[in-house]
């Protein structure tokens, strides 16, 4: 049974001013990374494209003023036929306009060079301005004076277009490259056409590859070709994409139905109180993804509870985040170990009682877990934790009459049941009336609650079904329909009877939105399924509408004197 801890829990109080300097270093660090770094980089490639430039200038300098030899090969070719016929005539100074590619390409060449040598400087004022925002100061052991001197400094910050200017800095080192590659194309066409045609082809499939790069996250949540000309492109071009897609059909994300989850009256009581709020569902596996690193990267275990106590509240849509899951399950577990331990006293192999909140949530992450799986992704997955957390949490929730813990206990118990099952072997757990009988007791107790416990005990009730209904549909047997229904006949006689009870507690007006998820589910799978688990879904749905889930005067099984 659950122990009492040795040591009690001592309340620290944290100094608020400190926790933001704490944060707004981190945030500083990589703010002033960005402006430090970045434009060191930037800095390195202007200055050689700079000196890259001005050699070509100076070759292509000759081409806008005239050529002083030619007019001394000139004077000396008369000369020379003075010589020879003893009569000359010196040529006039020739009247030299340059070509206009010759202008064109140094008018680029000079653009581009004044372009880059702008972005040096701009890099260099972007380095001296960090080095003011520097938050080092005078008040390193004031906490709250450093505070606000951060605050100010930040609110500034974000208030002038410093973030713009970082931006479109390698913007016009691209713009500069551009122009420079455009002079070039120029020129060697006046040199050598294969030379010219060459660049032409090399230069014009490197601009397409960079446009296509540009245009790629328009359509594309995930690409990570960003730059500031990606992002004024799917600016401009996003709102078309999304209402071309919803003319479509294409934008609805690919959901699954998503089965709900034991809550304690609490945290129901919580829920009807908070206001909902609504996460996008094309993110959602993304927020699942940046909790489940949390929680393989945390440092404590404070950090570990609140980051899967965020994957359990999550509202993730009913999207699957199995990919995440089985990518990292052998940490996930590993972690999950660490926080056992701690719940666990060693020497008389019970658990402490002021972790019963810990081991609350370690089950029903397991349950959480394990939904998020398909039944072949369920077996592939190792290290599934022992049940041993389960076992002392029915024991503690049975003596003490505590529903939901022993509800969730029970449903943790089955799901690792499953998961160690070889291949074809059917369960002989779930529905089996002598260990589902004291399930049902309990939740008869709920039903009993006073009405504000209604949704409590709805939640509760969809929960057993669900977990009953994963083993019909993946681990029950049914290849004999007299044996599978006499099988599940108990549970569904069970349900209709708490089901009438749930139907007095809840109000009328709420009956038509009891079980959303249960009534599409069993739609579904009734319109899906043609072997003996349909007659499951049948039967669920008339005890749902206050029917008897068989029709037929069948003999019911003893065990149904015990459930009623």
């Amino acid at each position: 049974m659950v122990k009492n801890s040795k040591e009690p829990t001592q309340e620290r109080l944290l100094d608020p001013y400190a926790v933001y300097n704490a944060r707004a270093a981190i945030t500083d660090e990589a703010l002033l990374k960005e402006a430090n770094e970045g434009m060191d980089a930037l800095m390195v490639f202007a200055g050689l494209f700079s000196a890259v430039i001005a050699t070509l200038i100076q070759i292509t300098w000759g081409m806008l003023v005239p050529n002083a030899s030619d007019y001394t090969n000139q004077v000396l070719l008369s000369l020379y036929n003075a010589t020879v016929n003893e009569r000359t005539n010196y040529p006039a100074l020739p009247d030299f306009q340059p070509t206009q590619s010759a202008v064109i390409i140094n008018l680029l060449f000079f653009l581009s060079l004044i372009l880059s040598l702008g972005t040096a400087l701009g890099a260099m004022l972007v380095k001296e301005w960090a080095r003011q925002y520097d938050p080092a100061s005078d008040y390193e052991n004031i906490t709250w004076l450093r505070a606000r001197d951060r605050h100010r400094r930040y609110e500034s910050y974000n208030h002038w277009p410093l973030r713009t200017i970082h931006a479109s800095l390698p913007m016009v080192i691209h713009a500069a490259l551009l122009i420079f590659l455009i002079g070039i194309i120029i020129w060697t066409n006046q040199l050598h056409y294969r030379i010219y045609l060459t660049l032409l082809v090399t230069v014009s499939v490197g601009t397409a590859g960079y446009l296509a790069l540009a245009f790629v996250p328009t359509f594309m949540d995930a690409s990570p070709f960003k730059w500031p000309l990606s992002q004024a492109i799917r600016f401009v071009l996003r709102p078309l994409w999304n209402g071309l897609r919803a003319i479509s059909g294409s934008n609805r994300l690919e959901s699954r139905l998503q089965p709900p989850y034991i809550l304690s009256p609490t945290e129901i009581s919580l829920e009807r109180e908070k206001s909902t709020q609504v996460k996008p569902s094309s993110y959602a596996v993304t927020d699942a993804a940046v909790l489940i690193d949390l929680m393989c990267n945390s440092s404590t275990h404070e950090e570990l509870d609140a980051s899967i106590d965020a994957l359990l509240r999550g509202e993730w849509g009913g999207v699957s985040v199995s990919r995440n899951l089985m990518k990292r399950h052998d940490i996930l577990f590993r972690r999950y170990r660490e926080l056992a331990a701690t719940c666990w006293d060693a020497e008389s192999n019970t658990a402490w009682t002021d972790m019963i909140e810990r081991i609350r949530r370690l089950l029903r992450f397991v349950e959480w877990f394990y939904y998020q799986l398909e039944p072949s992704q369920r077996r592939q997955v190792q290290g599934w934790p022992s049940t041993d957390l389960a076992n002392e949490m029915r024991g503690h929730a049975e003596a003490h009459s505590h529903v939901g813990d022993f509800v969730l206990a029970e449903s943790v118990l089955s799901k690792l049941h499953h998961i160690g099952l070889p291949d074809n072997v059917p369960c002989e757990r779930c529905l089996d009336p002598q260990s589902t009988r004291p399930k049902y007791k309990m939740v008869k107790i709920a039903s009993s609650k006073p009405k504000h416990y209604a949704i409590y005990y709805e939640k509760l009730l969809s929960a057993c079904i669900w977990s009953d209904t994963d083993c019909i549909l993946n681990y029950a047997p049914v290849g004999d329909v007299a044996a599978f229904k006499r099988l599940t006949k108990v549970t569904l006689i069970g349900y209709e009877y708490l089901f009438s009870q749930l139907r007095g507690n809840i109000p009328s007006d709420r009956h038509s939105e009891l079980y959303p998820i249960l009534r599409s589910l069993v739609a579904r799978k009734t319109a899906e399924l043609e072997d003996p688990r349909q007659q499951w879904f049948l039967a669920l749905s008339r005890a749902m509408n206050g029917e008897m889930p068989f029709l037929e005067d069948d003999d019911i099984a003893p065990e149904l004197n015990e459930n009623h």
